[in-house]
């Protein structure tokens, strides 16, 4: 009998204990932060729409498209810099190549006359072998990139509106009285095209980027017949600039950070233990 009673009460455990592997989890049932950081979950690159604040510095080399033309040479110009605000999106609604940005800079422009290594005689506009600018510049820029999580390609194209502030001119022959100051024929207001390259570094959340730009004018710096001669006269800014930029992130730029990780590891645990 007491064999009978064994056997009965043995029966009865291994069921309850079957029951018991079978359950659900009770919905109370949370794993640890720690215990889901062990779970193997692939960390793929996910780029998101996200904003950036920089701040950039960089030199200026700088010359004039002169018509009619005359012998000159590029001078390099430090002390270009300013402030950016950068805007990724999706192109297209699925493509993360696409991006704008608009900055406010401190820039130059301005010519250096050469001189004839036959005759030794250097041209002067004025009596001004030499003129440098100053500038206060809007650019507007498209941005086309290729992301990896630490590396970026840059490729940047738009227009940029700019002030032409102060003027210094220098030469033998320069007037004092247009040393320092603009002529009535003179332009003040600048615009037209940029476009340029670079690569960037990313360490979020901030990216370190070198670039190079064109900025090509559409401006000439004075009008066309002031000298009062049959030919018109031209001269139209064409600069290149070489910068480096340090960028903030405002927004997070990878979709998947360790808190999604963490959903995606609870995911796929609770589901495992679901269908053991």
């Amino acid at each position: 009998m007491k064999r009978l009673i064994y056997t009965v009460l043995l029966l009865l455990f291994c069921c309850a204990v079957s029951r018991a592997q079978d359950a659900p989890l009770p919905d109370h049932f949370e794993y640890t932060d720690e215990y889901l950081d062990t779970a193997k979950v692939s960390n793929i690159f996910k780029l998101n729409d996200y904003w950036m604040v920089g701040v950039e510095y960089g030199v200026s080399f700088v010359r004039q498209q002169f018509v009619p033309k005359f012998s000159q040479e590029t001078m390099m110009v430090p002390g270009y810099y300013g402030v950016t605000l950068t805007k990724y999106s999706k192109m297209f609604g699925y493509m993360p190549y696409f991006g704008f940005q608009i900055g406010f800079y401190n820039g130059y422009e301005g010519y250096r006359f050469k001189m004839s290594k036959e005759t030794g005689f250097t041209p002067n506009l004025e009596g001004a072998e030499q003129v440098v600018m100053q500038i206060y510049e809007v650019p507007f820029l498209t941005q086309i990139h290729y992301d990896t999580e630490y590396f970026k390609l840059i490729g940047l194209l738009g227009i940029y509106g700019a002030y032409r502030n102060t003027i210094e001119r220098t030469g033998p022959y320069v007037s004092e009285e247009i040393a320092h100051s603009y002529r009535s024929f003179d332009y003040r207001y600048d615009y037209g095209l940029q476009g340029g390259a670079g690569l960037g570094l990313v360490f979020s959340p901030f990216e370190l980027h070198l670039t190079a730009k064109v900025r090509y004018s559409w401006s000439s710096l004075f009008e066309p017949g002031y000298r009062q001669t049959l030919d018109n006269w031209y001269a139209y800014p064409f600069d290149v600039i070489v910068s480096g930029s340090l960028h903030f992130h405002l927004s997070k730029r990878n979709g998947r950070s360790r808190a999604d990780l963490r959903r995606e590891a609870k995911r796929i645990v609770y589901e495992e233990e679901q269908q053991n």
